[in-house]
């Protein structure tokens, strides 16, 4: 697991995730920045040969999800897309 803190990605968690994955999950904000960063992170990640799923929740973020939903609904929630990419 991997915070990165913004909607974006730096250069030192690229290295960090090139160097111990082959494949990334991302779980961000579903607001339109988050959607932007989502696409923005698979192409960079993509483009250094990393596998780069996504999973869209159906709250605005994970916080929000669980806060509506409840961690068992998140977890059901990325259980089944697992499954998709797995």
């Amino acid at each position: 697991c991997l915070s990165t803190l913004t909607a974006n990605i730096n250069e030192q968690q690229i290295l960090w995730l090139k160097r111990y994955v082959d494949r990334v999950i991302l779980l961000f904000d579903m607001d339109k920045k988050g959607k932007q960063s989502i696409e923005k992170i698979k192409e960079t990640l993509s483009a250094d040969g990393l596998l780069v799923y996504s999973i869209n929740l159906k709250g605005h973020d994970v916080n929000d999800t669980i806060l509506k939903s409840g961690t068992k609904e998140l977890e059901m929630i990325i259980n089944e897309k697992m499954e998709t990419f797995f």
